[in-house]
C-alpha cells in the first residue's frame, strides 16, 4: 500500500511538472507568435523582400501606363526641361520613378528620400541622389528648396494623424510657384465577387487596427485645402482593371495582387482574419476564380497644387550640404 501510494504521488507530480511545462512552453510560444505578429504590422510599410521589390517596380510602369504614360498631372514639363529644376520623390521604395525620369530629364537634379535604403547605391543617372530617412521626422533639405515635389502609395505607410505633418513638410521644402503632386490608390473595389469583398473588408479592418487611413483619398482634398500657402487644388484618377476581363492591364494588375496577397499579406492577414494559412490561400485562389467572371475594378488617384508665389525673394540654393545628404540634425534653413 505505501509503495504504491509513493509510486502514485511520483506519478501525480510527474505529470503536474510536465503540465506546467507545456503550459509554460504554450505561453511562451503564444508571447512569441504575438510578439512576431506585432513585428510583422509594425514592419508591413516596409518592402519584405526582392519580389515585393519587383512588384513595386512593375506597378509604377503599369501606373504610368493606365495613366496615357504620363509620369505625372502637374503642369511642369517646360521646367524640366529648362535645365534648372529640382524635382523630389518622397516614399520613394526602389526608385522606379526616379529612375525613368532622371533618365529622361538629364539637366534636371532628382532626389529621392525614404525610409528603407532599398533604392541603387550605385548604379544610378548622375543627377539622381537617394537619401534614407523617415519623412515622419523631417526632411533634409531647406524651405522652398524644390520645383516639384510627389509622395506616392504612401496609405499603408502613415497613420491618420501623420498625414498633415507629412504633407506640410512636403509643402514646406516646395518652391513658390512649385507644384506638389500626391498618388494613391482607392481602397474600394468595385463589380467584385463576394469572396474579393470580403478580403477586401479585411485589409480595410487590418488597416483600422493600424491605425492607417482607409479613405484617404477622400481627405486628401481637405487636407491640401487646409494649408492656406496651397491654391490652384485638382485631382484626377484612372479606373484600373482587376484579372483577365480587363485585357492586357487587367492581367497585369492582377499577377500584381497576386503578388501582394501571396506575398506581402501572407504574413498578417491570415492572423488578422483568425484563419490558417492554407485557408487563407484557398480564399485567394477563389478571388482569382472571381475575377474571370467578375469585371472587377479599383481607382488610382492624383491630386496636386501649386505653392503660392511670394513677394519677397528667396536666397540662392546652396545644393553642396544636400547632395551629401545630410541628416535632420543638420538641416539646412
Amino acid at each position: 500500500m505505501g509503495n504504491n501510494h509513493s509510486s502514485s504521488s511520483r506519478v501525480n507530480r510527474h505529470n503536474n511538472g510536465a503540465m506546467k511545462l507545456r503550459n509554460k512552453k504554450s505561453k511562451q510560444q503564444l508571447m512569441e507568435r504575438e510578439e512576431n505578429k506585432e513585428s510583422a504590422k509594425l514592419k508591413f510599410h516596409l518592402p519584405k523582400n526582392d519580389q515585393d521589390i519587383d512588384r513595386m517596380q512593375l506597378q509604377h510602369f503599369l501606373f504610368k501606363h493606365i495613366w496615357d504614360d504620363k509620369n505625372y498631372s502637374s503642369p511642369i514639363e517646360q521646367r524640366l526641361k529648362s535645365g534648372d529644376c529640382k524635382v523630389l520623390d518622397a516614399g520613394c521604395g526602389p526608385g522606379a520613378w526616379l529612375l525613368e525620369m532622371s533618365t529622361q530629364h538629364p539637366s534636371t537634379r532628382f532626389h529621392g528620400v525614404d525610409i528603407a535604403a532599398v533604392f541603387p547605391s550605385e548604379i544610378k543617372p548622375t543627377n539622381l541622389n537617394f537619401h534614407q530617412c523617415d519623412i515622419n521626422q523631417g526632411l533634409p533639405f531647406k524651405d522652398n528648396y524644390f520645383d516639384f515635389v510627389r509622395m506616392s502609395l504612401m496609405s499603408t505607410s502613415l497613420k491618420i494623424n501623420q498625414w498633415v505633418n507629412v504633407i506640410r513638410e512636403l509643402v514646406r521644402v516646395l518652391k513658390p510657384g512649385g507644384y506638389l503632386e500626391l498618388i494613391e490608390s482607392g481602397v474600394q473595389v468595385y463589380n467584385a465577387g463576394p469572396h474579393f469583398t470580403f478580403m477586401v473588408k479585411n485589409i480595410i479592418s487590418f488597416k483600422n487596427s493600424n491605425e492607417l487611413s482607409v479613405y484617404i483619398t477622400n481627405q486628401i482634398p481637405s487636407i491640401l485645402s487646409s494649408i492656406p500657402s496651397l491654391t490652384d487644388i485638382q485631382s484626377d484618377f484612372r479606373v484600373i482593371p482587376i484579372g483577365p476581363l480587363g485585357g492586357q492591364s487587367g492581367l497585369i494588375y492582377g499577377d500584381l495582387l497576386d503578388m501582394y496577397f501571396t506575398n506581402k499579406l501572407k504574413d498578417v492577414l491570415p492572423k488578422c482574419m483568425n484563419i490558417t494559412e492554407k485557408e487563407y490561400l484557398d480564399l485567394w485562389d477563389r478571388c482569382q476564380l472571381e475575377f474571370k467572371i467578375h469585371a472587377a475594378t479599383t481607382k488610382l488617384f492624383r491630386f496636386w497644387a501649386q505653392k503660392v508665389v511670394v513677394t519677397d525673394d528667396d536666397d540662392d540654393d546652396d545644393d553642396e550640404n544636400i547632395e551629401e545628404g545630410v541628416g535632420i540634425d543638420q538641416l539646412i534653413n
